[in-house]
């Protein structure tokens, strides 16, 4: 083996991992487009997995919100029996006479 031939087989070889890495640079951009093409497809059609009607939602009444969790049913003895959690949060600013409800202010738990 002749010094020209470990360098031919230096040039092929460095030849061989520039395709290599290319393919993968290559393939790798157009993973990251496509999958990011169907997200911003999926949320502008409407389809926000957030949004779905899946989630649990907070129904609201004049004096706040109420979220209910739980299981309620009545035994064979006829009382009624309830099980599980609520949270009921919300205010009563009314204001004048008319007994109109004001919305409280929205806040955040951020600093």
């Amino acid at each position: 083996m002749t010094s020209n031939d470990a360098v031919q087989i230096r040039q092929v070889r460095r030849a061989r991992v520039r395709r290599i890495r290319g393919r993968v640079i290559g393939y790798s951009v157009a993973l990251f487009v496509v999958l990011w093409s169907l997200i911003a497809v999926l949320l502008v059609t409407g389809h926000d997995p957030v949004l779905s009607r899946h989630a649990v939602a907070a129904t609201t009444s004049g004096t706040g919100s109420s979220v209910s969790t739980g299981e309620s049913g009545s035994d064979d003895s006829g009382s009624f029996s309830s099980a599980g959690s609520s949270n009921t949060a919300g205010s009563s600013n009314s204001t004048g006479s008319s007994g109109l409800v004001s919305p409280s202010p929205v806040t955040s738990g951020q600093s």
